[in-house]
């Protein structure tokens, strides 16, 4: 039973479905307080019953920081299962299925899952991030039972590959991996495409390195989406700048690009030592140059980063602007397994996890910089517009949209 597609109340869905899905209603972090919220209704008419919390929020010191900005954890039997779902969860259901349904038990059975133990307010279990080892056993994500259908507008994702090379501090999905990529296979990567496209997809979200990193995911991604039949198939990804390389863009013209992101993040040489990633100039404008061509690339700028400052900031975002680029700037957030999340008391870091985690001040960065960073952001579009930069974004909204 879909809970949240359901009309019945949460008694009635309960009383009646062998297991129910809920699904948050709101996109995004904030899916973490609808989870929260759901918790706190099910501990008051079902505590006895457990609770598996799924997904990319699946992470205990995550959980429990919004829970102290905003609901608290009550239920006594809500378990986190952590890492990717096809490795965690058939187990912990397997489990349940035969009559151990128990949180103490259960975390006996599997490493991936923790919970939290309201009258000793801690939590219980590894909770370790599980990852699949053979993406090859995976049954396909689109088939042709009908059980997936494209989003609004015909936006469906497209899985490449899981894991990234690089170890970014803000990102969740340096988690899915040590440093590494795994693809899947060509063929997969084809049959997914056609699949898709016959369920109405025709915006096709890449997801996610293997496009930057092996050549054989980009041929099938470009072979499928690409060329005569390629119809009205639009795509939307991440590309690194410095995987810009002549035999990729070749591979990539292929393809009719309405998205491309770019990550530059900052340029402040401090901010790029502790993110762990960091792009020289010179080779990021020319890159951004050779990526135009292709489309108006997205060039990503994040608010609030560790080691950055107000002049770094307005340096980076200056340098960006002179690029033939869309630039979209986002307040950092800390995110669920995301090493800055791990770390944040070392590195001095101020959140408000009442609002997603919002990185408020930083050592080098004072909550009066960075709001008045903002500021200036949005003020920028007000006067003459003299940058190369076709469009400005601040967290999702466009202040100044693409010219002609």
């Amino acid at each position: 039973c879909e809970a949240s597609q359901s009309q019945a109340s949460l008694e009635e869905i309960l009383r009646n479905a062998d297991m129910a899905l809920y699904q948050a209603k709101r996109s995004g972090r904030n899916r973490v307080v609808d989870a929260l919220d759901l918790a706190r209704e099910l501990a008051a008419i079902a505590p006895e019953i457990p609770l598996l919390w799924c997904g990319w929020s699946a992470h205990a010191p995550y959980v429990q920081a919004v829970a102290e900005a905003t609901i608290p954890l009550v239920h006594p039997r809500m378990l986190l299962v952590c890492g990717e779902l096809e490795a965690s969860l058939p187990a912990v259901l397997e489990a349940i299925r035969s009559g151990i349904d128990e949180p103490e038990r259960l975390v006996e059975r599997s490493g991936s899952l923790t919970y939290f133990e309201p009258g000793a307010k801690e939590w219980r279990g590894e909770g370790r991030f599980e990852r699949v080892a053979d993406l090859t056993r995976l049954a396909a994500v689109w088939g042709d039972d009908e059980s997936m259908e494209a989003h609004a507008g015909g936006a469906g994702w497209i899985e490449l590959s899981r894991g990234c090379r690089y170890a970014c501090g803000f990102c969740v999905a340096c988690s899915m991996g040590d440093g590494d990529v795994r693809s899947h296979s060509p063929g997969r990567i084809r049959q997914e495409i056609e699949a898709a496209s016959r369920r109405g997809v025709k915006l096709f979200g890449l997801l996610a390195a293997a496009v930057n990193y092996d050549l054989e995911s980009l041929r099938a991604a470009a072979g499928a989406l690409g060329g005569a039949g390629a119809g009205e198939r639009r795509v939307a990804g991440t590309v690194h700048a410095r995987f810009a390389s002549d035999e990729r863009l070749e591979l990539m013209s292929a393809m009719q690009w309405e998205t491309m992101i770019v990550g530059l993040q900052t340029t402040t040489a401090e901010a790029q030592r502790l993110m762990r990633r960091g792009e020289q100039r010179e080779s990021f404008a020319a890159a951004i140059e050779r990526l135009a061509s292709l489309c108006v690339p997205e060039v990503e700028l994040i608010l609030g980063l560790p080691g950055d400052t107000a002049a770094g900031f307005e340096q980076t975002v200056r340098f960006a602007l002179t690029l033939p680029a869309s630039v979209s700037i986002y307040r950092l957030r800390l995110d669920p397994w995301a090493s800055f999340m791990l770390n944040r008391e070392a590195l001095g870091l101020d959140a408000d996890f009442g609002h997603e985690g919002r990185v408020t001040s930083t050592p080098t960065f004072t909550v009066d910089e960075i709001d008045a960073a903002e500021r200036w952001i949005r003020e920028l579009p007000r006067g003459a517009w003299t940058h190369r930069a076709r469009q400005l974004v601040l967290d999702g909204v466009p202040l100044r949209r693409e010219r002609g």
